[in-house]
């Protein structure tokens, strides 16, 4: 049910749940959530904005990431809160808005596809072949925090040192309107389990992110999805997993080829073989 849809029920005389003071603002985010497909998010983000749900500082460290997700997913800029807590009690005082995150992401993770697992690292409660939206990414990672917010951040790579992983964010088919020259990296699939993909042009071997990269002192996470764009707007990504070293060459950027720990789904690897061609 959207904002229109709870609008009309209300007109008609059918029952509806509370409004409250930033409906129609908070419906237009709830899409965003539109492709969460794992279980164990959609169970999480249907406790967070129940009217009951329970506070921040009483979750785990992992449900504590989960809310976060949530959280900079509704308000990517961190919006006008105090904290964590404001912003879902914010949430809370929306039942409409509540009640359509539950059913959404119940919706969307019954008609899921793939099989999600867990990653094993530490403090990171991403799962492989799940989809996520950037700002889920970064708090998912730990980059983003209360006191850095997700809004803005427009790279495709993410160094979050809490949690020791670096983050690769793909688009596959680079559109000239969407990619500067200098950013229409040359990143694709080789195979089920390898993947090209090319640094910043700024990354050389001997900087930070270069030695983390080919020395493999942190956990490299890749994301990619086939467009900028999909049917709903701003694409989410697709998480492909851990990945290691299998091969690079050059510098500024420098070509990498990764090894995935789980292979990718066929579909990615047909659309990255056509982005490729």
């Amino acid at each position: 049910m959207s904002a229109a849809g709870a609008e009309l029920r209300r007109e008609a005389g059918f029952p509806t749940l509370p409004t409250g003071p930033d409906e129609a603002a908070l419906f237009r985010r709830v899409g965003a959530l539109s492709h969460v497909n794992d279980s164990a998010r959609s169970r999480m983000y249907t406790r967070l904005a129940a009217s009951d749900g329970p506070s921040y500082g009483s979750l785990s460290p992992d449900e504590q990431a989960i809310a976060r997700m949530l959280y900079f997913t509704l308000w990517p800029n961190r919006g006008d809160f105090t904290s964590y807590d404001d912003g879902l009690a914010y949430l809370r005082a929306h039942p409409a808005v509540a009640a359509e995150i539950g059913e959404l992401a119940t919706f969307t993770t019954d008609r899921a596809r793939r099989i999600p697992r867990p990653l094993g690292i530490p403090r990171v409660t991403l799962v492989s072949h799940a989809s996520y939206r950037r700002e889920e990414i970064l708090a998912g990672i730990g980059w983003a925090t209360w006191e850095r917010k997700p809004h803005g951040r427009a790279a495709g790579v993410a160094w979050a040192p809490a949690t020791g992983v670096d983050a690769l964010l793909v688009t596959l088919h680079k559109e000239e309107r969407d990619f500067s020259p200098t950013t229409r990296y040359r990143d694709f699939p080789l195979a089920a389990d390898l993947f090209h993909w090319e640094s910043q042009n700024s990354t050389s071997r001997d900087s930070a992110a270069g030695r983390r990269y080919l020395a493999g002192n942190s956990r490299v996470l890749l994301f990619v999805r086939t467009a900028l764009r999909d049917e709903l707007g701003t694409a989410p990504y697709l998480c492909l997993g851990e990945v290691t070293l299998e091969g690079h060459r050059g510098e500024r950027p420098i070509a990498i080829t990764w090894r995935l720990h789980r292979p990718m789904p066929p579909d990615v690897l047909h659309e990255g073989a056509i982005a490729a061609s």
